[in-house]
């Protein structure tokens, strides 16, 4: 019988893995940490290739080890087709599985990430609550100040449920279901609160639930885990900004960059910073000497130009969102845009070209614009 550590709630299990996964689902349940980036589906376990081959029926009379050899060797079919990335292959063997074993956790995790590679997230995610509900731990909400070390009773320490919970977040994001994302990176730093990338992407996602206190609080103590972890870092110095806390702003940026020195996002949320500061000759630079393909993004024009705005500079703004007309042919706010500061550089000619096109485009400012310019005196 396991005791509470000292002065932590959470219980350290040695090996805690589901009950229902044999030995030989090892490699199965630790595919999950693959996927956590991104969710891109992987090989789910390693053993003989049995192409082409299925599960056979399983009836109450059938010994308990003939029944385990047949959904090992279902598994490591659909495992199979899932290499080759034949996802529905995979999902119509994991399917029949899950019909005839549907209290097999490993089954239910497999079917998950097959029906991942189909980019059908929400029966992915119904495999994924069904797999967290065989775990036999009762789910618990974050509330108002509540973090991992303060809940009621005591939770076993379990980072392949922890994992679980992750892969179950990140494709409830993906399904749409973001305060399902919430609770369960909530529930995966509870079950390994040793981890900082459970509580990274719980900030993340508060921060696209609107929550930004709490995630701010995620984000520190992800930092405070993992003091290297830049995106943590830089992702606080966003909401600083977000919150005109610019000195704060710039103390997470300094170790941000100290981090990840050639990341773009970065630099540009420090040029932001020196706009903000009246520094916008320092916030050019920097976002000029990013590569074209990042300097040519919309959100990053937009800054550059605020930035020749505030330097009286409204011809190189100009400049620059007339080449991006090349890059967006089809965007009618990149040719407003376009229109707007060639206009402000006294081009009169090249304003009403830009404007014509946005107006077609689809902008009702550019067709104001278009009649505003054919109304003023050459």
């Amino acid at each position: 019988m396991m005791t509470p550590t000292s002065g932590d709630p959470v219980r350290t299990a040695p090996d805690q893995r589901p009950s229902c996964a044999p030995k030989g689902r090892k490699a199965l349940l630790a595919s999950l940490s693959g996927m956590a980036a991104g969710l891109v589906v992987v090989a789910i376990m390693v053993g003989k290739s049995v192409v082409g081959s299925t599960p056979t029926g399983v009836s109450a009379a059938q010994p308990r080890a003939t029944v385990a050899e047949s959904v090992e060797a279902g598994l490591e079919a659909a495992a199979t087709y899932m290499r080759q990335k034949q996802f529905p292959e995979a999902s119509a063997i994991l399917g029949r599985l899950t019909e005839r074993s549907p209290t097999d956790q490993g089954v239910r995790v497999a079917y998950a990430q097959s029906l991942l590679g189909e980019q059908k997230f929400g029966p992915a995610y119904e495999q994924y609550e069904a797999a967290i509900a065989l775990m036999g731990v009762p789910a618990m909400k974050p509330s108002p100040g509540m973090d991992s070390t303060t809940k009621s009773g005591a939770v076993v320490r379990n980072p392949v449920g922890a994992q679980l919970h992750f892969e179950a977040g990140t494709c409830a994001n993906m399904a749409g279901k973001p305060e399902r994302a919430v609770e369960h990176y909530w529930m995966a730093q509870v079950l390994d609160p040793a981890e900082a990338r459970y509580p990274l992407f719980l900030g993340m996602m508060q921060i696209k639930t609107g929550d930004t206190q709490a995630a701010n609080a995620s984000l520190l103590r992800a930092a405070k885990l993992k003091p290297d972890l830049a995106e943590a870092w830089g992702t606080m110095a966003e909401l600083a900004v977000q919150q005109n806390r610019l000195g704060l702003a710039e103390q997470h940026l300094q170790k941000a960059r100290m981090l990840q020195p050639e990341v773009a996002r970065w630099r540009i949320v420090e040029a932001r910073v020196a706009n903000r500061q009246g520094d916008p000759e320092r916030a050019a630079k920097l976002l000029l000497a990013l590569d074209e393909g990042t300097r040519n993004g919309k959100a990053v024009l937009a800054l550059l130009s605020e930035s020749f705005g505030l330097l009286s500079r409204p011809d190189d703004a100009a400049r620059a969102w007339a080449g991006a007309t090349k890059v967006y042919p089809a965007d009618a706010e990149v040719f407003y845009q376009a229109a707007l500061w060639s206009q402000r550089a006294k081009q009169p000619d090249a304003a009403a070209g830009f404007a014509r096109t946005a107006a077609r485009l689809g902008s009702v400012e550019a067709k104001a614009m278009v009649e505003q310019l054919a109304q003023t005196p050459p």
